[in-house]
């Protein structure tokens, strides 16, 4: 079961990397004060993903 969370993980973590420099492009172009509050957002879950990962 833990292998199969790890793989998600994984997968999901891949896909975030390849998604963040369109959406951040895309959010700057539409919103740039939304996009500074969504990017403390972005920062502190990476931050928390980050420490998850180390901690296991």
């Amino acid at each position: 079961m833990k292998e199969k969370i790890d793989n998600f993980l994984t997968g999901v973590v891949k896909c975030t990397f390849i998604l963040i420099p369109f959406l951040i492009l895309g959010m700057v172009w539409i919103d740039p004060v939304l996009f500074g509050k969504i990017l403390a957002t972005d920062a502190a879950v990476i931050l928390l993903l980050c420490f998850f990962s180390v901690s296991k």
